[in-house]
């Protein structure tokens, strides 16, 4: 299931469609595309819900991709968040 976020950074709005291409007891991974972005990045998020652990933040990885500001992912990171909290994948 795609779903698709906006994210402004540096003065530059993106439009990406952020898929979910796996999901374990203990991780998730999501497929980042857009015109000049690709990446993959991975969350604890199931082994924090499953352990009861729901005040705790979430880590985030990049898996696969090149980007050159760290600021962007932990923008794309958040807008992922927001995105789970209005509707789960």
């Amino acid at each position: 299931m795609e779903r698709k976020i906006i994210v402004y950074h540096s003065g530059k709005t993106y439009h990406l469609l952020v898929e979910k291409i796996y999901q374990s007891d203990q991780i998730i991974k999501y497929k980042i595309s857009g015109k000049d972005v690709q990446l993959m990045i991975q969350s604890n998020e199931p082994l924090l819900k499953g352990k009861g652990l729901n005040r705790r933040r979430v880590n985030w990885k990049l898996i696969e991709g090149q980007h050159s500001y760290a600021s962007f992912v932990e923008s794309i990171t958040k807008a992922i968040e927001a995105l789970q909290k209005q509707n789960p994948f």
